[in-house]
């Protein structure tokens, strides 16, 4: 969809410079998702970069959204692109730029959040189809639940070795808040030792490909077809992070430990991640029966003689039951709340 201008502006500038101008000051206050706002605003310019600013209305925002529907775009991708959009709006209205910012329409419903889960046939599955750099990758990150930036970037000045901790360096969080040391063991401290085996002199990388960094387009290729043959293309690494937000839950570990341990900030992140399972449910039934059941022992009760059904609904007698009439209506008593009026 490409808009053509067709009014004269007041300001000169088009949504292109806008843009360019939005992409400069994110670039200058050392923002971290520079790269997916790139290509969001690639996407802007195809559609809107010609547009004088003056021209952007709500009419065309509503537009742009109904034409990046067909193309099998989520919503939660289009509001983003409309939030760069309309920051870089309120960029040029703080500057003067422009005289004024166009009203944005409403944000279309995100779908729901993935709930995907790893278990441990799909580790081990989808681990045999790895390269041994990937496996490694894929180790560490089934058994901290960071995020694959943060484990690829993993550096050996953020590992003390004799001490067998890690600690992620706050400048490569995504929060850019210090986390706890975590303590390598099981098979991240063998992929650890494993990589200490092929230590390249110069790189500090922990993880590498024969002495290359990992770029994001490598990964993705090989965790694509590997996730292919082992029969999970659904899958995602980033799922680690809800599998291990579950089995902390699941082993015990307090809540607030398991959002230090995988990098959480609030609890409302963390819920997030941590979706309930079918099988938990089921788990907790069989939990609690045998609760019940160990009281029940305790207090010399038999527990097969205990009906822990819910009993049936009784049958109505008499035939349906006949309407009831309406009764007076009850006044409340409650006091009614003043609401302030603004002058």
């Amino acid at each position: 969809m490409r808009l053509p201008s067709m009014f004269a502006t007041k300001s000169g500038l088009t949504v292109a410079d806008l843009l360019d101008a939005y992409q400069k000051n994110f670039e200058l206050r050392g923002c971290r998702s520079l790269r997916s706002l790139v290509s969001e605003i690639k996407v802007l310019k195809r559609h809107l970069g010609d547009l004088a600013a003056e021209e952007v209305t709500t009419r065309v925002l509503r537009d742009y959204q109904a034409a990046r529907k067909p193309e099998g775009v989520q919503n939660a991708t289009i509001n983003k692109e409309l939030a760069d959009l309309s920051a870089a709006f309120n960029l040029a209205a703080s500057n003067e730029r422009i005289p004024a910012v166009p009203r944005f329409p409403a944000k279309l419903q995100p779908g729901k959040p993935r709930q995907g889960f790893f278990e441990v046939e799909h580790y081990q599955a989808i681990r045999s189809e790895l390269p041994r750099w990937a496996a490694d990758v894929l180790d560490f990150g089934y058994f901290s639940g960071w995020r694959r930036s943060e484990v690829t970037g993993l550096t050996w000045p953020e590992i003390d070795l004799p001490g067998r901790r890690v600690r992620l360096d706050p400048s490569r969080s995504k929060n850019r808040e210090a986390r706890h040391p975590l303590e390598l063991m099981g098979w991240a401290l063998e992929a650890i030792e494993r990589r200490l085996a092929v230590r390249v002199d110069g790189l500090p990388l922990v993880f590498h490909r024969d002495g290359r960094p990992i770029l994001s387009t490598t990964w993705w290729n090989t965790w694509r077809d590997a996730t292919k043959r082992a029969g999970y293309p659904e899958l995602l690494f980033h799922d680690l992070r809800r599998s291990v937000c579950r089995n902390l839950e699941i082993g015990g570990v307090s809540r607030s430990v398991a959002m230090g341990w995988v990098g959480h900030k609030t609890e409302a992140i963390y819920r997030r991640y941590r979706i309930v399972d079918e099988r938990d449910m089921t788990s907790a039934g069989v939990q609690l029966l045998g609760s019940i059941r160990a009281q029940a022992s305790a207090r010399n009760v038999d527990p097969d003689s205990m009906n822990l059904e819910p009993p049936p609904s009784p049958e109505p007698q008499g035939g349906p039951e006949a309407p009831r009439e309406p009764g007076p209506r009850r006044l409340s008593c409650r006091p009614m709340s003043r609401r302030p009026r603004w002058r």
